[in-house]
């Protein structure tokens, strides 16, 4: 599951992925469940519905009773399959689709009354119960779990814990340990004897606890604190008396290594089920993953087993397993900082055969931890289940470069080639580079540390070409604009080096970086995350001069748009450095400065609903259009100069799309809904899940023209209703529309599209997506040629 792409399905182990998405119309998904007397009957809860699929996820129901509501935890009853449990989550900080607002329980924001959801058959239906008697507003609701032994139901929640005899329909709050009120996580062994769970005093102290299940499920819990430390092989009794770390407190493991809690507190709880089982040699014993808080990094995973031979147990051994730090020989694709994000977790299904291992998501893809390899939790252990390493033929001698098997999970913005040099610019991680074509790719030779964000890259036909990117430091929304590196290409290899180029914070760019070589640099006061002030200093476009390699326009979000014609020059410490154009205010959407494929020194650049062409020290508006201006592509038809916007039209409430196919004189509308209607669209296109008048559905952008050809995604944030490509042989006036989605393996399933470009690899066109939410996907335009 992702939270940008949807779901993908392995039917080999993790050897490779296929994208699940034909009819899946919310590709923002955090709660999945199986029925385990029907394993390929699924319930999908997403950011806007619940779905269901009778064949392992090839096709999608929407559940209409849940349409609008967020979904996220979801249980089926293992007793009886026709009893199904749903829960709702809190939605992001701000749902980009303003869903919520349209749904009554979500008055006041991200919190919500404690609605649960109960089908009696199956899922064909479903009715609304509240676990929360008062009806009190509070936000998420961490674990929902059936204890099959003790006919009971619980739901961890940051109002506490509630449990149900009747199977959902009606709720009673749980006693907690005196001083604690909200609960994280909760489990039952497999038994029915022991139930563990965690509860938190505040946002900030929490710990873990067990109690009998039975004694639980009468009213009359006894909870003991288990929260003890791993005292380590030698059973150190220093460490024994230890407890967990709370948020700011330091903990020093056994082997002398010492860690800080960051601020999170425990949550989500994971019982091995061969626990208790004399088979697997867990006979009174029970085994217990635990995770944290924090969505993202540096969020550990904790081991702890537990001896309940002799009834409750009264201390636990927990240990981190898994966390970041780059010191315990994990591998990873993403680099130097080891960034470690623990969403989801679980031991591998007993049908797997491998006892004594966990499956995890750790905020890149997907690994497997054996728990009985050589120095495990402190070195090795770990199966990357998403990505292969290559350390030969990369183009990278000296470098493991990773290859996807085709799951992608990277937030890219911009890309650009040159040879077999591929880059790829990304919102919280930086930068990707390959040197194979785009087929394996690293990230830990970014030329700073500090570089974990990027929204633009170009490289200009130079000889030698010269790479500029646009950095950032932070991750998505929250990062903090850092200025221009770059490198001469010289080699095409990992031998060239980055080197800072303008713009830039002393501390982390060099102390005669601040507003060099004419780039704005960020303010003081405005260098902390999710400053809006910052944003404006983003780098949101760049474009190379088509007659003058040398030129590049580098366009901020709110500053303006700079150039300068000499880039190698300023690279090697001469030249004149960068000079603002006096364009007057300038508002860009990401990506969207265009160089004209005909003229020196001159761009297309859209501002609000007008696009401008600015040529030779003078600008003009080409076109006002009914609303905002959010992409623009130019290229050549032979001698015909097309020209693309995709913008806003409020009348027909979506993007629609714009040809002149002569420099912009005349205009033509060559997709609006009714076209998208005509080529085909998803079932759930114009639903009550996405209404008419949802204002960001359909988005189009991402556009690309090859010869006669214009290619469209189109989509949302959190979704994608296709590829369309539109012909403009017989003219812009009369376009013919065509849905290119593919199917199968074959589907472009991924979400919004931030820039397309065509790119000619070893004398093919290729057109390449740089997706929001699933990094670079390419496919072949020979087709169409």
């Amino acid at each position: 599951m992702s939270d940008m792409e949807g779901l993908y399905r392995s039917d080999d182990g993790g050897e490779s992925y296929r994208l699940l998405a034909a009819e899946l119309p919310q590709l923002n998904v955090f709660g999945l469940a199986s029925d385990p007397q029907n394993p390929d009957k699924l319930f999908l809860g997403t950011h806007r519905m619940a779905l269901v699929s009778e064949d392992a996820g090839e096709s999608w129901q929407a559940l209409e009773d849940t349409l609008t509501y967020p979904i996220q935890l979801i249980q089926v009853n293992p007793q009886d399959s026709n009893h199904v449990v749903m829960a709702l989550s809190s939605p992001d900080i701000v749902d980009l689709n303003d869903m919520p607002k349209r749904v009554p329980e979500y008055a006041h924001g991200d919190t919500h009354p404690g609605l649960v959801f109960v089908s009696r058959d199956g899922g064909q239906s479903f009715t609304q119960y509240f676990y929360d008697p008062e009806h009190e507003k509070a936000q998420n609701a961490w674990q929902l779990e059936f204890d099959s032994e003790n006919q009971r139901v619980y739901i961890a929640t940051e109002r506490g814990l509630f449990t149900s005899r009747d199977g959902g329909e009606s709720w009673a709050p749980v006693t907690a340990p005196s001083g604690f009120v909200a609960a994280l996580g909760f489990e039952v062994s497999p038994d029915g004897k022991t139930a563990f769970a965690i509860f938190a005093k505040d946002k900030q102290v929490s710990s873990v606890f067990a109690a009998d299940a039975k004694a639980l499920a009468t009213g009359a819990p006894q909870w003991s604190r288990v929260d003890h430390f791993y005292p380590g092989p030698q059973g150190d009794v220093e460490l024994a008396e230890q407890r967990l770390a709370q948020p700011g407190e330091t903990r020093t493991e056994y082997d002398g290594e010492t860690y800080t809690n960051p601020g999170q507190r425990y949550a989500r709880l994971k019982i091995d089920p061969r626990s208790g089982k004399v088979e697997f040699g867990l006979e009174g014993r029970v085994r217990l993953l635990m995770g944290k808080t924090m969505k993202h990094h540096n969020s550990s995973l904790f081991y702890s087993e537990f001896d309940v031979a002799d009834g409750v147990p009264q201390r636990g051994n927990w240990q981190r397993i898994y966390y970041e730090g780059g010191h315990k020989g994990w591998e990873t694709s993403q680099g130097s900082d080891n960034y470690i994000q623990v969403d989801s977790f679980d031991f591998v299904p007993v049908s797997w055969g491998r006892d004594n291992s966990i499956i995890l998501e750790n905020g890149h893809g997907v690994s497997l931890l054996d728990m009985q390899a050589e120095g495990f939790p402190k070195t090795g252990g770990e199966t990357v289940l998403y990505q292969t390493a290559v350390r030969e033929g990369n183009g990278a001698q000296g470098h493991v470069t990773w290859r996807n098997r085709g799951f992608v999970n990277t937030y890219n913005g911009d890309f650009a080639t040159s040879e077999n040099y591929f880059v790829a610019a990304l919102s919280d991680q930086g930068l990707h580079e390959s040197w194979d074509y785009g087929r394996s790719w690293i990230r830990d030779l970014r030329p700073s540390p500090k570089i974990t964000a990027s929204k633009s890259v170009e490289i200009l036909k130079t000889e030698p070409p010269v790479v500029v990117l646009g950095t950032g430091y932070g991750y998505g929304a929250g990062d903090i604009p850092m200025g221009l590196w770059a490198k001469s290409l010289a080699h095409h290899s990992p031998e060239d080096k980055w080197q800072h180029l303008a713009g830039g914070i002393a501390e982390w760019t060099g102390p005669d970086s601040e507003n060099a070589n004419g780039l704005p640099s960020v303010p003081n006061h405005a260098r902390v995350p999710m400053n809006e002030e910052a944003w404006d200093y983003r780098i949101w476009a760049m474009a190379a001069d088509s007659q003058v390699p040398e030129r590049l326009f580098v366009g901020f979000k709110g500053q303006g748009i700079y150039v300068s014609d000499d880039v190698p020059a300023m690279l090697d410490g001469e030249g004149d450095g960068f000079r603002r154009l006096d364009l007057g205010p300038v508002e860009l959407p990401k990506t969207s400065l265009v160089a004209h494929p005909q003229k020196a020194n001159a761009i297309y650049y859209p501002t609000g609903s007008s696009l401008f062409l600015y040529s030779d020290g003078e600008k003009r508006e080409v076109k006002r259009f009914p609303g905002l201006v959010e992409d623009v592509y130019a290229w050549l038809d032979g001698e015909s100069l097309r020209l693309a916007v995709a913008a806003v039209n409020p009348d027909d409430a979506s993007h629609n799309v714009y040809v002149s196919s002569d420099g912009g004189e005349r205009w033509h509308t060559v997709l609006d809904r009714r076209r998208l209607r005509e080529a085909g669209v998803p079932s759930f296109f114009e639903t009550p899940a996405y209404p008419r008048e949802d204002p960001l559905m359909p988005f189009m952008g991402g556009l690309a023209g090859f010869n006669e050809w214009l290619i469209v995604p189109v989509g949302s944030i959190r979704n994608n209703l296709g590829i369309f490509a539109i012909h403009l042989g017989e003219g812009a006036d009369r376009p013919a529309v065509f849905n290119i989605t593919g199917e199968g393996a074959d589907r472009h399933g991924y979400t919004r599209v931030n820039e397309g470009e065509v790119r000619w690899v070893k004398g093919e066109p290729w057109l390449v997506h740089s997706t929001r939410g699933a990094g670079v996907v390419a496919a072949s335009l020979v087709v169409l040629q």
